[in-house]
């Protein structure tokens, strides 16, 4: 089991440049993305994608990539000289028109678009992408490890949970006769004082009880929330993404909501209000649930 939420990072040399990465992730209802990689490597933003999606389902992903060149990296853009000489025939005719003597510095013109070019090629950017793929892998791995450590801490406090749900059942279990043979009693003697007619005999009355007392038997719902805890626990223990759980988790509380409004009884009400109350902190964690 996966939370995930987690950290991981990796650092290394790409084309003699020192790279460092980081990855985090977050809770979300599918797989969402957001990738940042040094502007002249943008074209391998797909690569880190498909990297990050063969390895993650769900949770929102946080990539950084940062590059810092060394005295071994290698120039990957050039000068264009013709597009810096007609940004400044454009600037002069700028200035006839302003009618200033204003000059542009050097560190302005440098910046404009196209100034410099990236001669990225094809064979650089494989390259790049092979000397990256182990860093990433392993920046990746480092997540995962995280969310791995993470997720055992949510699986041990699901199964705390799981455990607290069955002494509950159990005790419902053992409940339930008393609780029943109670309503019987209070049916049978409202039976008894509303039957004024005498043509009504004991029979009736004690047929009704029978047909009252079915309605409030609660057997049926103690045993299917069993068999759902009993298949919690198994999923609990199987790799998945948590909503098989949390459907496990629903038909539990709707099996308890129906025991409470079959029977009306005051300890028994705060019982199930401790298990509804256990079964919604486990529908907390499944959300950090991969």
């Amino acid at each position: 089991m996966r939370s995930m939420t987690g950290f991981g990072n990796a650092s290394g040399i790409v084309r003699g440049s020192l790279v460092s990465l980081e990855i985090s992730s977050l809770n979300h209802r599918s797989l969402e993305l957001s990738i940042r990689v040094p502007s002249l490597w943008g074209p391998i933003e797909t690569f880190v994608r498909d990297k990050i999606r063969q390895s993650i389902n769900r949770g929102k992903i946080h990539f950084w990539m940062r590059r810092q060149s060394t005295e071994t990296t290698e120039p990957i853009f050039t000068f264009n000289e013709n597009m810096a000489k007609e940004y400044i025939e454009q600037i002069k005719k700028l200035k006839q028109l302003l009618n200033t003597n204003e000059e542009i510095s050097i560190n302005t013109l440098i910046q404009l678009p196209g100034i410099f070019e990236t001669t990225l090629s094809d064979e650089e950017l494989e390259l790049i992408k092979s000397e990256a793929e182990p860093l990433i892998e392993c920046a990746i791995e480092n997540l995962n490890r995280s969310r791995e450590k993470e997720g055992q801490a949510i699986k041990k406090q699901i199964h705390e949970h799981l455990n607290e749900l069955g002494s509950g059942l159990s005790l419902l279990e053992q409940k339930a006769p008393e609780l029943v043979e109670q309503q019987k009693d209070k049916i049978r003697t409202k039976l008894a004082e509303i039957s004024t007619d005498l043509t009504v005999k004991e029979e009736r009355i004690a047929m009704e009880t029978v047909l009252w007392a079915d309605k409030l038997d609660i057997t049926e719902e103690i045993n299917r929330a069993n068999t759902h805890l009993t298949r919690a626990f198994e999923l609990l223990e199987t790799e998945q993404n948590g909503k098989p759980l949390n459907f496990l988790v629903q038909e539990i509380g709707r099996e308890l909501n129906t025991i409470s409004a079959k029977l009306r009884d005051a300890d028994l009400a705060w019982q199930l209000v401790q298990m509804k109350t256990v079964l919604e902190k486990i529908r907390e964690q499944i959300q950090n649930v991969e």
